[in-house]
């Protein structure tokens, strides 16, 4: 019988859980940016969250207006988080942020040519032609980047079909009519049946909103825990003690319980024993020895 192979023990301290997830997980490889471009990048989701929840309370803007400034900003994000090869640093190159750049300047496009684009209605000019092509290639690249090449390379083959389709045989069912280049490109990206169509006005109407009140719930339910266990509330000023607690040299310890008879009847929780004598509450003076100076404590 061959022997075993011994694996070599690991410490669970020794576990960068970062690279773990980093290496099997495409969307977790993202930089962890520090220092000035960290707090740019906190700065533009702020504000980013900031336009989502002024449209989500005082309504959405119409049709592209709403979808490509959303589709715009988290292109810009993807190349400001994520590397284009190896591994993720903790700054940005200045490539990323011409990268960046140029995604605004696509969702942009939209909206001071908005009445125009809708004037002209399919009449594109080659400055529309050139945007929608710079918008389809950074969407591309944003994607091979966040979620791989597959979906990337699948996103092409498709293009490619909907521009050399007609070239197949009349007698195969993936045959279709002739479309120009600038009619593929531009309605994919300024017209609503391409890239701006349902999926991205739902995820600019609805899922951004209940992400941002997720993280907002989340984030209340931490900091309400850490308060929690701290001498200070969030409010300010020295917290009470919790059931069965006593401040004991500065600390909140466990302490014995007093159950009063008359507490049964009306559903109150248990009283702490401590120094003091009786209190008046709900109507009735309590008598019990020892009885905490503090009277009811609630949580």
């Amino acid at each position: 019988m061959s022997e075993e192979k011994k694996l070599p023990h690991i410490e669970p301290a020794e576990i960068n859980t970062d690279d773990l997830m980093a290496k099997y997980d495409k969307e977790s490889a993202f930089r962890r940016l520090e220092g000035f471009h960290g707090r740019l990048v906190v700065f533009l989701c702020i504000i980013w969250s900031c336009f989502q929840l002024y449209t989500g309370i005082y309504g959405a803007f119409p049709s592209t207006l709403q979808r490509a400034p959303h589709l715009a900003a988290g292109m810009m994000l993807v190349y400001l988080l994520y590397p284009a090869f190896g591994k993720a640093g903790k700054t940005i190159p200045w490539y990323d942020y011409l990268l960046a750049l140029a995604c605004v300047g696509c969702g942009v496009y939209h909206i001071v040519f908005y009445k125009e684009l809708l004037i002209r209605a399919g009449a594109f000019t080659q400055i529309d032609v050139a945007v929608s092509c710079l918008a389809i290639l950074l969407l591309l690249e944003a994607a091979r980047r966040v979620v791989g090449p597959i979906v990337a390379g699948l996103s092409s083959i498709f293009l490619i079909y909907a521009i050399f389709g007609h070239y197949l045989p009349r007698t195969v069912f993936l045959f279709h009519a002739k479309f120009t280049f600038k009619r593929v490109v531009c309605t994919e990206w300024l017209g609503t049946e391409g890239i701006l169509g349902s999926p991205i006005y739902v995820s600019s109407t609805f899922i951004f909103l209940f992400l941002v009140f997720a993280c907002g719930i989340i984030r209340g339910i931490i900091l309400r825990r850490l308060c929690g266990r701290t001498r200070k509330g969030c409010r300010g000023g020295q917290r009470a003690p919790g059931h069965g607690e006593r401040k004991l040299g500065g600390q909140y310890r466990l302490h014995r319980l007093y159950h009063h008879p008359a507490d049964e009847e009306d559903g109150l929780p248990a009283r702490v024993r401590g120094r003091g004598g009786g209190r008046r509450l709900h109507g009735r003076t309590d008598h019990a020895p020892d009885y905490g100076r503090r009277g009811l404590y609630y949580d």
